[in-house]
């Protein structure tokens, strides 16, 4: 039996799971760990993150390294990436410290490109043939990459995402209408010019990643532990609806999961700025991402030393 573990260090959540794998077959998920350690919001004017959200890690990395010593993974068959927050970060190394010295672990703090690349890689795995627009919004930059198989054909990894949108335009506590208008508007003007080099999209199956669109398509089944398997921009649109004049410290919607409440709103409107671009297709569910890439990277890697 061969074990993994892949650590996702993202700019709103810290993500551990733990994969297991018997001989020839499909590796099999045996524990998920999260930690909703908000980064984003930890950073200042400096882009230095902040002594209360360093703490935070240390007590989340002792937690991850507990389990990964309990499922005895190798640590050539461990990884840990951090993505847009880390890359923007001028004290990332104290990050980075705090994983060799509790994990024995390098961060891998990696490039727009090499996640975008990941994220195809971990999303193609359930849709081997499938022409796909892979749209993956996390908490700080955003990921859409057009391809077919196991070939990217264009890809663009843009410097926005639900926590930094959120932050800038849904900083009061209650949400407006006019607050999304911004948010929609801004979003659009920043992804106009390269959208365009994505050119037709026709024929190809749209498939989003990341937990913002997770949350939006539970709040369109209504259940969390369920999210529908698609949902269009009409859903966005009642979503959108049901979260004007609510107070974002209170957000209370069949599906919602607390930790997601402060950046759904800048993550839905990201979403639907892209969808108009792209004709407002349906949204298929992800059933692989970035941390399925890294899995995979993992077990070719590892085929290669044994």
């Amino acid at each position: 039996m061969k074990s993994y573990a892949v650590i996702d260090l993202g700019s709103n959540s810290f993500c551990l799971r733990i994969y297991q794998q018997a001989s020839h077959e499909t590796p099999q998920e045996v524990l998920r760990l999260k930690e909703a350690i908000k980064l984003y919001h930890g950073l200042d004017e400096q882009d230095a993150i902040s002594d209360e959200k360093i703490s935070h890690v240390q007590h989340c990395f002792e937690h991850f390294a507990q389990a990964i010593k309990d499922y005895n993974v190798p640590k050539l068959q461990s990884r840990i990436i951090g993505t847009y927050t880390l890359r923007q970060a001028s004290n990332s190394h104290e990050i980075e410290a705090l994983s060799q010295k509790l994990l024995g672990l390098d961060v891998d703090i990696i490039s727009g490109e090499e996640e975008a690349r990941l994220v195809y890689k971990g999303a193609q795995m359930h849709w081997p043939h499938e022409k796909m627009l892979v749209v993956d919004i996390g908490g700080g930059s955003t990921e859409i990459i057009k391809g077919q198989g196991p070939n990217i054909e264009h890809y663009h990894s843009y410097n926005l995402g639900s926590a930094s949108l959120s932050k800038q335009y849904f900083n009061t506590n209650l949400i407006d209408a006019q607050q999304f208008e911004q948010a929609i508007h801004v979003a659009k003007n920043h992804i106009q010019e390269t959208m365009e080099a994505f050119g037709s999209v026709d024929g190809y199956q749209c498939i989003g990643a990341s937990g913002t669109i997770r949350t939006i398509a539970a709040l369109a089944s209504g259940e969390e532990s369920l999210p529908a398997a698609q949902f269009d921009y009409d859903h966005m649109l009642g979503i959108e609806q049901s979260l004007i004049h609510q107070d974002i410290r209170k957000l209370l919607l069949p599906g919602l999961r607390e930790d997601r409440a402060r950046v759904l709103p800048g993550g839905l409107a990201l979403l639907m700025a892209i969808c108009e671009f792209l004709g407002r297709p349906e949204i298929h569910l992800a059933k692989g991402a970035l941390r399925e890439g890294v899995l995979l990277d993992l077990m070719e890697q590892h085929a290669v030393e044994t």
